[in-house]
């Protein structure tokens, strides 16, 4: 029984469980795990969240939502993806609000692609103010992105960034 190993007082044990349960399909777990993503724990957080989204609890994703102003940048990271793979189009504006404030790379390019996926053209300007990022792959998912969102507003500084920079900068 793995259910109740999510209530037990050791963490890594819980984060285990939660986990377990996502691959699994153990759809009976979803009130359980949504419980688990205010836990004292960021690796319960964590693996709650992944859990969700591959269980596909769509009914999560206010509670998903929270999770982008967590103090832990794994959660975080946890919770853009998993919206993303909800296609959860609400957490968009929350996820572009919070792409300027994420001081990771890694994370600020995930926010980046989830932006893409969810067609969110609002996200623009954040996105372009990434054209100035000192990081040349958070440069690149931008430039990416910008392509994938089609926003011909963004033609303008697409081409002063474009003749600001040569070939091989590119």
């Amino acid at each position: 029984q793995i259910l109740p190993l999510l209530h037990d007082e050791d963490s890594r044990i819980r984060a285990a469980a939660a986990a377990t349960l996502g691959p699994w399909r153990m759809n009976r777990a979803i009130p359980a795990l949504h419980r688990l993503v205010v836990d004292r724990c960021a690796d319960v957080r964590c693996s709650a969240a992944k859990s969700l989204g591959l269980l596909g609890a769509r009914e999560t994703a206010p509670a998903l939502l929270q999770l982008l102003d967590d103090e832990d940048p794994e959660v975080r990271d946890a919770a853009v993806m998993v919206l993303g793979w909800m296609e959860a189009r609400e957490a968009a504006p929350r996820i572009a609000q919070r792409l300027k404030l994420e001081e990771f790379r890694r994370y600020r390019e995930r926010m980046i692609d989830v932006l893409a996926d969810l067609q969110y053209k609002e996200s623009v300007p954040q996105i372009l103010d990434l054209l100035g990022d000192p990081d040349p792959s958070v440069v690149q998912a931008a430039l990416e992105t910008l392509g994938a969102l089609g926003d011909r507003k963004a033609v303008p500084r697409l081409e002063a960034f474009l003749e600001s920079h040569d070939d091989e900068t590119l």
